[in-house]
């Protein structure tokens, strides 16, 4: 395997990582929005960016690891 291959898996691994963290948050928020009404806006502040982040991490992050891992001319 070589070293760009690896960084991919491990920034997908990431990806993962924060789209789970991601899906959580904006679920408990949810929930708390509808049990207990407004007061968990922080749920919405760091998932719904969270979310979107994880997801580009997720599908490659092709300019990151373009940008770690230039390819040859």
């Amino acid at each position: 395997m070589k070293p760009v291959e690896l960084f991919g898996v491990i920034v997908r691994t990431i990806g993962l990582l924060v789209t789970m963290c991601a899906v959580f948050l904006i679920f408990v928020a949810t929930v708390h929005l509808v049990l207990r009404g407004p007061g968990f806006i922080e749920g919405y502040l760091l998932g719904v960016p969270g979310l979107f982040i994880g997801i580009y991490f997720l599908s490659g992050a092709e300019l990151l690891v373009n940008s770690v891992y230039p390819k040859e001319p």
